[in-house]
């Protein structure tokens, strides 16, 4: 596996506004280091947010949550932080790209993945360690491995740094959690398994959907099927196995949509072996 160069001190600078952010880990694709919304940890403190910032060279990409039919999703490790009790991360909506007849969801150019860090003692500073597994792809396939150190010290008011609009609008264009999403299995296109996914905000032009699955299971590009609704190739599923714990992202008209559960796949059939 490929490496980027060894983390260094983070550093604090002052321009118009307050940076708090790690060195760019570079190499000859891509640069990525990890920054802060804000300052430092004031009394109240119980929650701060971070951000993992990808920048990367025209026609290099990096994965989504869910690489598609082929890549690697970036990973994160924490060990070796202290004072972190919990991690959330948000992540902005994917593009999809389509060779050979395959489909893969990706970013390209520049990519702000917010982490939400819960502090397991409110009011005291976070050292970070993170260690970033990921791959970049143009022609070829890179793996990289990178390594961040951020500290954020106690403070008596902490202020917005010149990273958090950033990190705030690429919160704002993530998907919304929904709680309601028609998902299903379909009788239509054996000998090849569907899944059918509905929602009263779907039927744009602009429409798609994204499926993070079990491992080894993907999803094809989403195919109108009625008012409302599309169908999904189901590739991967072995004969007779269900589909607990989908993470589905839907592009709507109205924005992008968010829904996490275990669809109804009663009609979800293969066809029967000959």
């Amino acid at each position: 596996m490929g490496a980027l160069c060894p983390s260094l001190a983070p550093t604090l600078g002052i321009a118009d506004d307050v940076v708090r952010a790690t060195v760019w880990q570079k190499s000859d694709h891509v640069q990525s280091r990890v920054t802060a919304a804000t300052s430092g940890i004031s009394a109240d403190t119980t929650m701060v947010t971070l951000a993992w910032h990808v920048m990367l060279v025209d026609g290099w990409k990096t994965y989504w949550r869910a690489p598609g039919d082929v890549g690697q999703p970036p990973s994160f490790d924490w060990t070796g932080s202290d004072n972190l009790k919990a991690v959330a991360i948000t992540w902005p909506v994917p593009k999809r790209i389509e060779a050979f007849g395959m489909d893969n969801f990706v970013y390209g150019k520049t990519l702000i993945l917010p982490i939400d860090v819960t502090l397991n003692h409110p009011g005291q500073a976070l050292d970070l360690h993170m260690t970033a597994d990921f791959m970049i792809c143009e022609t070829v396939c890179i793996p990289l491995t990178a390594r961040y150190r951020l500290y954020l010290p106690v403070v008596d008011h902490a202020v917005r740094t010149q990273d958090a609009a950033a990190i705030e609008t690429t919160r704002d264009a993530a998907p919304k959690a929904v709680q309601k999403l028609s998902v299903d299995g379909s009788e239509v296109a054996c000998p090849k398994p569907m899944l059918r996914v509905g929602h009263q905000a779907l039927g744009g032009a602009g429409d798609d959907i994204f499926i993070d699955g079990p491992d080894g299971v993907t999803f094809g590009r989403p195919v109108p099927d009625g008012p409302d609704h599309y169908v999904l190739p189901v590739r991967g599923l072995p004969q007779g196995e269900t589909l607990p714990g989908l993470h589905i992202v839907a592009v709507t008209a109205d924005g992008p949509i968010a829904w996490d559960g275990t669809p109804d796949i009663k009609k979800l059939r293969h066809c029967p072996k000959r």
